[in-house]
């Protein structure tokens, strides 16, 4: 388990004295469950690592402190739409963002459950998909879409060409295009 949340948890004990031990149980079984998932989440808005992380810890905090409130269990669909609503008000401050992510500001958040699942299935099969990937591929789908680095940063991270970084990609994408279209087609068929 990530350390910030064991220091926030310890934090929050002092903080809230009477606190029950179930409730930091509950909390930290709630942040194992969700913080990755929430942290992909987040990312789809900002391009930061560092302030999706917050964003995240900032959703956490906030429904630690409804639990003090006696405000209990809040559904994924209510972390999802904490979590997009604090990225939407980062990205409203940030004015060179706002151009950048107009799609995402009118973007609506999950109404439901069935919503959340959906996109994480969506998610997990991508993820699936990207690690059946055969190396340097998958190592080059990670750093260009999960680090976000460019072509050029990829490549001297690597120590290959820009232009091989770009073949690659394009062998990845085809790749891709491929083994999702057929989980699509399974998951369709069931």
């Amino acid at each position: 388990m990530d350390g910030r949340i064991i220091r926030n948890f310890a934090h929050y004990y002092i903080m809230y004295r009477t606190t029950n031990n179930n409730d930091i149980d509950k909390m930290r079984r709630l942040y194992e469950q969700f913080y990755d998932r929430l942290f992909l989440y987040a990312r789809t808005f900002l391009d930061d690592v560092e302030e999706s992380r917050d964003v995240v810890s900032e959703t956490f905090q906030t429904v630690w402190e409804r639990w003090q409130n006696d405000v209990r269990d809040p559904g994924s669909s209510y972390l999802y739409t904490i979590v997009r609503n604090r990225c939407l008000d980062r990205l409203r401050r940030s004015k060179a963002s706002i151009n950048y992510r107009e799609e995402a500001i009118h973007s609506e958040a999950f109404s439901n459950d069935e919503e959340v699942q959906e996109f994480e299935k969506r998610v997990s099969l991508i993820h699936q998909a990207a690690e059946s990937l055969d190396e340097p591929g998958r190592t080059i789908l990670r750093c260009t879409y999960y680090d976000k680095l460019t072509y050029r940063e990829t490549a001297e991270k690597l120590g290959i060409s820009e232009n091989m970084v770009h073949k690659h990609m394009l062998k990845v994408f085809k790749q891709l295009r491929k083994l999702l279209s057929k989980e699509m087609l399974n998951n369709d068929n069931r």
